[in-house]
């Protein structure tokens, strides 16, 4: 019996790995091929989405709801990018989507190698370079270095290249004229720090700056939004600096050898969701462009459930006996859990903001559509809740 469950779990985590890299490689290839068939014929562009969301549902069973909801709500603006026939919405939509499976493969490529699970991060490997428009050298040197069982100098060699992407990015929006490149541009960045946010060498390079750069450049305010990414390549710049400098500490971090199998699946059953990524304001140019959602934040790691099987865990400011009060009007609105209707109050804090920076920069009428969105969102999915919050 012992031997079969031994036998069971090594299924189960491959196929973890399998299902998570299969996903990737179906839907960021139909969002590749709606790109190219959105001018021509839209009708099947839409048709491809719809059969990538499709895909993507019957296959997600397992995969963190992070994720799932994530991929979801970005593949349901696509659909409404094709709409507006926005080229660039559509094609930042894409760069949302590599974004949140490159963080779940990161995820999950690191925990393999922790768990000693050679297999699993072979399967996991050439997605995460893919995910991240890495070179073939950077999968080469990675393989290299893993099998010399040193992940300090694995996870030091994909820092480095994560930092030298931001830093090519911002490079690119620097110089850019057009809005909507330069946003383009800011978002690709944007999307691989999701990755490495983690990161004690990421220093003070934060969501929050290229967040507050792209709010700027929505609000048409070009000088501010050169100065923030000035900032942000310099903080990128130190980020590289401080990966190269630790490469000698690097080499002390070893891979695990390999370990029994239950012991590996459960590792990998361990491997963290991503972290919420923010709502990202996106410009207004000659095409109009919608923000994605931000992805729902995680709750604790040992979440209570409400009564409507909500998971409520830990919301700073509310204590428990109120977080279970919270949870039918959370289930009600189509929450899973208390954080991820923080996420939808974060929204309602960026369209204001938006708003707000429309406002100072003189563009009135254009702030009112933003400060629309906000209070749609506040009273359909933040206001029923603070009502039970404060009555």
């Amino acid at each position: 019996m012992k031997r079969l469950l031994a036998a069971l779990a090594v299924v189960l985590t491959v196929a973890f790995a399998a299902s998570l890299g299969s996903l990737y490689d179906q839907v960021s290839s139909s969002m590749a091929r709606a790109l190219a068939l959105q001018a021509d014929n839209p009708s099947q562009a839409l048709r491809v989405i719809a059969g990538a969301e499709d895909t993507f549902r019957k296959g997600s069973a397992g995969l963190p709801p992070q994720l799932v909801s994530g991929i979801l709500q970005a593949l349901a603006d696509a659909k409404q990018a094709l709409s507006r026939k926005s080229s660039a919405d559509l094609e930042a939509r894409g760069i949302v989507i590599k974004s949140i499976f490159g963080k779940a493969l990161y995820d999950a490529y690191f925990s393999a190698l922790s768990a000693g699970n050679a297999t699993e991060a072979a399967s996991l490997l050439p997605r995460l370079v893919k995910s991240a428009g890495f070179s073939n050298s950077v999968q080469s040197q990675a393989s290299t270095l893993s099998s010399a069982g040193n992940i300090g100098r694995v996870r030091n060699l994909f820092e480095q290249s994560y930092a030298r992407g931001i830093s090519s990015a911002l490079r690119q929006a620097q110089a850019e004229t057009s809005p909507t490149r330069a946003y383009l541009a800011v978002t690709r960045s944007y999307g691989l720090f999701l990755a490495v946010q983690d990161s004690p060498r990421a220093g003070r390079l934060d969501a929050s700056m290229f967040i507050n750069a792209l709010v700027k450049l929505s609000a048409r305010d070009q000088a501010g939004f050169q100065q923030d990414v000035r900032l942000l390549l310099q903080n990128a710049g130190q980020f590289l600096k401080n990966t190269e400098t630790q490469s000698a500490s690097a080499n002390n971090e070893k891979i695990a050898p390999p370990k029994p199998a239950p012991a590996a699946a459960k590792e990998a059953a361990k491997a963290p969701a991503p972290k919420p990524v923010p709502a990202t304001p996106l410009p207004k140019t000659q095409e109009e462009l919608s923000s994605p959602k931000p992805i729902a934040a995680p709750v604790s790691s040992s979440p209570e459930r409400g009564q409507a099987g909500v998971q409520v865990g830990t919301v700073r400011g509310v204590n428990p006996e109120l977080a279970k009060r919270i949870a039918p009007v959370l289930s009600k609105l189509g929450f899973e859990s208390a954080n991820q209707w923080l996420g939808a109050l974060n929204e309602v804090r960026v369209e204001v903001a938006k708003a707000l920076a429309l406002v100072q920069a003189g563009h009135q009428e254009d702030s009112r559509t933003y400060l629309k969105d906000a209070q749609t969102v506040y009273e359909k999915e933040v206001a029923p809740v603070v009502s039970v919050l404060a009555p």
